[in-house]
């Protein structure tokens, strides 16, 4: 009896995970052609609302908060990363540049990512610790 109510524990637990988050290889595929933004007003106040657009391919596109900022994202051995960023080298308000180097120092510690039950896409590091949370853009 013991052991059947553990199955059951646990059980229920990796459904209800499975159904807040979208993990793994499977959070390439949801995020292919949607665009997040960040909401970056407790860094300082932007220019331009930073955001991100995803592709099918594995190609990410948007702003950086100052800049447009492109490069690509892989799912790979149950890590979410970010490579081969680069952006545009238009100078801006110091409050935007702030917001930029925040932005992509994130993208750079970037490990992890998963969909809220909301479809707010948490960025994480190795550690599992979150940096980032970017609601889906209207």
């Amino acid at each position: 009896m013991h052991s059947a109510f553990r199955f059951a524990l646990v059980a229920s637990s990796a459904l209800l995970l499975s159904a807040c988050a979208t993990w793994g290889s499977d959070i390439g595929d949801a995020l292919a052609g949607r665009t997040f933004e960040w909401d970056a007003s407790a860094v300082a106040q932007a220019e331009k609302t930073p955001s991100l657009t995803f592709s099918e391919e594995g190609r990410v596109s948007g702003v950086s908060g100052c800049n447009r900022v492109m490069g690509s994202f892989k799912v790979e051995d149950g890590k979410f990363t970010f490579s081969q960023m680069g952006t545009t080298m238009m100078m801006c308000s110091p409050d935007s540049m702030k917001v930029e180097r925040a932005f992509l120092e994130n993208l750079g510690k970037t490990e992890g990512a998963s969909l809220t039950e909301e479809g707010v896409l948490v960025l994480t590091d190795a550690s599992g610790a979150e940096i980032m949370r970017l609601t889906p853009a209207k």
